[in-house]
This record gives structure tokens, sequence and C-alpha cells, in this order.
């Protein structure tokens, strides 16, 4: 029988942030055990034995792929026996099946858009505590140079996307230089480097860190695998397969109306209106923008309909001012006429197509809903920046269809659903090179995987002019600038 005097007593060993024990010392399960049973205040506790262990040590082969010898008396360096013993009470006090909780995702299994390893939303609030007390005890552990590296390489799943976002449109600008005019050229060069992305396997040696160091960084790629796993079926479900008319001559035409009114030259991405002002946007411009609603969608839009469009259409410009402008201030004209327009029509077509989408997250038991259903249009806005209360799969498949439907309006779906194919496959395979749990292995599959992607000549063998560099010259040079 355990006593008190012994539990107060003890001197931990296997505890995160100790600084009496020697870097590199060594320890054994046999007395992580000891120590474990010896901490259990409760006399009728059951004792902690290596099989109560095994759970942990199996959850962290199948996220990083390291075995811990099972045996008692096996030497074992005294930072696995710290993370052995941090994991298992995270799992058994954090009321989370953690192993569940933080496993990497898998094909043909729904993507956890809601993984946070900081700012804990409301569907996952006791989870992130769990991941950020899991990471707060890791650091102890690291130096701070690799703590930089890490956090340095591994950003933020917006600044990460923002990243990829700007080698992306480099290539599509140096596209555009070269096919002028010419959308479906430039569309099936996309679908071109699209098919040489997919083949593309990128370099991932074995790690060789220390195993606190391997799960701290691990925990930092998951929320990107995670949106890779899942971007594929949002591009897939936000696309528009039918029951739009394209409208590009109509929506000429009312750039042209705007733009003598507000006595200035309007260009496809002019922006004439704010978010603040969106709403007085649609009742001034009312009778034009319900006859493009009506004519794109085919269906019957009264001015009153019109009108109760406007509080979704504008959470979808939010969207629009946030994920893709990086903006929250709504007193900026950056609407175009179209974004409006796009704005009023998908929130139109969606009336009639009632997408069904189910986000799922760790513990969910929210049934889901139609996707105009869950933008929850009973909180405002404001709420939406500060909590984070429509689920994050709803933010992205809104504001993807958002895309979808301007393309739609201007006949050039084509291009634009090649485009969505190209990032599809530059995410999905930007994730693969985080799949290592070593920040070095992972900088250099990165840096390896930016230069070899845009070094790739698609098949169709896009070139310039004779006395121009070709496409991708040009984007290796600016990477190696870069780099």
């Amino acid at each position: 029988m355990r006593t008190s005097k012994a539990s107060a007593t003890l001197t931990p060993r296997f505890d995160f942030g100790d600084t009496t024990t020697a870097s590199g010392e060594i320890g054994t399960l046999k007395e992580l055990l000891a120590e474990i049973n010896q901490e259990q205040t409760s006399a009728s506790a059951k004792q902690i034995t290596i099989q109560t262990l095994s759970p942990v040590l199996e959850g962290i082969r199948k996220i990083i792929g390291r075995d811990i010898s099972r045996s008692t008396v096996a030497p074992l360096p005294l930072a696995d026996l710290k993370v052995v013993k941090l994991l298992y009470r995270e799992n058994i006090l954090g009321n989370v099946h953690l192993f569940d909780l933080i496993a990497p995702p898998a094909e043909n299994v729904k993507a956890n858009l809601e993984f946070r390893i900081d700012l804990p939303i409301p569907r996952t609030k006791s989870h992130t505590h769990t991941i950020m007390s899991i990471l707060e005890a890791l650091e102890t552990e690291i130096s701070s140079d690799r703590l930089a590296s890490i956090k340095g390489i591994l950003t933020s799943l917006p600044e990460t996307l923002v990243t990829l976002e700007t080698q992306n449109l480099f290539i599509s600008r140096q596209l555009g230089k070269i096919f002028k005019r010419n959308a479906e050229a430039k569309a099936l060069a996309y679908r071109k480097l699209a098919d040489a992305i997919n083949a593309y396997t990128p370099h991932i040696p074995p790690a060789a860190n220390s195993l606190p160091e391997a799960i701290y960084t691990y925990l930092h790629t998951l929320r990107f695998a995670h949106f890779a796993n899942g971007y594929q079926e949002i591009v897939t479900k936000a696309s528009i397969k039918a029951g739009i008319t394209p409208i590009k001559r109509e929506v000429r035409a009312f750039y042209s109306e705007v733009g003598e009114r507000i006595e200035r030259r309007l260009f496809l991405d002019s922006g004439v209106t704010t978010i603040a002002e969106f709403p007085s946007f649609v009742r001034t411009w009312a009778p034009q923008l319900k006859g493009l609603v009506v004519k794109a969608t085919g269906k019957p839009t009264s001015s009153r309909q019109l009108l109760s469009l406007v509080d979704r259409a504008t959470r979808v410009l939010h969207m629009y001012c946030f994920l893709n402008l990086g903006e929250r201030i709504s007193d900026t004209a950056v609407l175009s006429p179209l974004d409006c327009v796009a704005a009023l029509c998908t929130i139109r077509h969606e009336q009639v197509t009632k997408t069904v989408c189910v986000p799922y997250w760790h513990g969910q038991k929210q049934p889901g809903g139609t996707l105009l259903g869950q933008l929850k249009t009973t909180r405002p806005i404001e709420d939406l920046l500060k909590d984070d209360y429509v689920p994050h799969e709803i933010n992205q498949l809104i504001y993807n269809r958002w895309c979808a439907m301007g393309n739609a309006l201007l006949g050039t779906s084509v291009y634009h659903d090649a485009w969505m194919a190209f990032q599809a496959a530059r995410i999905q395979k930007y994730a693969e090179c985080l799949r290592s749990n070593d920040i070095d292995v992972i900088t250099k599959a990165v840096l390896r995987y930016q230069r070899d992607c845009l070094g790739m000549v698609p098949t169709s063998k896009v070139k310039a002019t004779s006395h121009e560099l070709t496409v991708m010259e040009r984007a290796s040079r600016w990477v190696a600038r870069e780099t």
C-alpha cells in the first residue's frame, strides 16, 4: 500500500522542465512505471504496468514511426521516457482520446479542418488546450535555435497558404505573358503542370532528431496536413456543374453603367464599394442586379428576395476580404461590380442547390446541414472574426463557390477549374514535404520541391518566343533569388 509520505518525498525524474538531470541521461520503463505508480494519490488506484503504457508506445509509433522498446529494463534516453509519461498523463487526464485526436489524416477519411495548436475555437477548445499543454512541455527539451527554425518554417496555415499563393500567382503571371488572350492554352498549361506535380515524389530521408523535437515538429505540421487532405473535396463540392448561364455581355454593360455614374473607367477588378456599403450598393442598383441574378441563375427573383440575399452575400464578401486580401476592415473600396454580382448569385444559386455539408472535428456531436444554414446569420459578422463560430470547412466551401461563380458568370469555368486543379496539386504535394518530423529534412524537401516544381516544363512544352527565357527558367531564377 502506498503512503502519502512516499508521494511527498518523491523526486520526479521524468517530468519536463526538470533541470536537475543531465542532458543525455538514460533511464528505463521500469523506473518510469515506479515513478508513475508512486505519484498516484489514491490507495485504490490500479497498478500501472507496461501493458498500461502500450497504447502510448503504439501511438508514438503510429504518428511519427518511432519504435520504443517495450523491455522494462532496456536503457532509453531520459527525454523519450519524459515523452511517454507526458502523453500517458494527457491521454488519461485530458478527457480526450489523445492518439485519435493527433492521428495523421488518412485517405478516404473525413478531414479535420478544425484542428488547432493555438487560438482555441469553441468547437475544439479543450482539445486545443491539450495540444498547447503538450507543446509547452516539449519546448523545454528543444534548443532555442531549433525552436526558431521550426516556427520559422512551419508557419500558421494562413501564412503557409499565402506563401504558396504567391508562388502560384508568379507562375500565372508568366503564363499570362505567353498566352495573351488565350485562356484555353493557359488552362491546358495548368492541367499539364498539375499532372507533373501529382507525379512528383518528395525526397524524405529518415529523421534523426530527438523524440521531443520529432513530436513537437509533427504537431506543427498537422493542421496543414488536415487542410490538404480535405482541400480536394472542398474544391469538388464548390464547383458549379450546372444551373448558371454566362452573362459576360450583361456584366460588361453593368460595369459601363456604374462607371458612368461614378465618372470613372472601370476594369474587371476595379473596386467600387466597401463591405460596409455593400447593402447600400445593392439597393442603389437593385433593378440591374436583379436582372443579372435572374439571367444567370434562371430563378425568378423579386426585389424583396434580392434584398434578402444581402446578409449572407455580405458574409461571403467578408470571407473574401479575410481569406484573400488578409483584411478584416470593411471601409476600403475593394469590391468590384463582379464581386457583388457573384456574391448575390452564389446565395441565390445555393438556395436552390441546397448543398449538404457535415464538417468534422474530433468528438463532433453536431449533425451538420445545408451550407447556408450553417452560416448562422443570427450572429453578427464581428463575432465570426472574433469567435470563429462557423466551421472552417463551411467558410472554405462558400468562399470557393463564390470564386467559381465569378468565373461561371464570365464563361471562364474551364480556366478556373484548371487553376484549382493546379492549386490542389500544389497544396497536396507541399503537405507531403512536411511528412518528416525533422525540420532540417522538411526545409530541404520544401526548397527542393519549390525549385523542382517551378522547373517542371509541362508536356505541352510551354515556351516563350525563341529570344526569351521559358516560363520555368524565369521561375527557377526567381526561386534562386528568394532562397
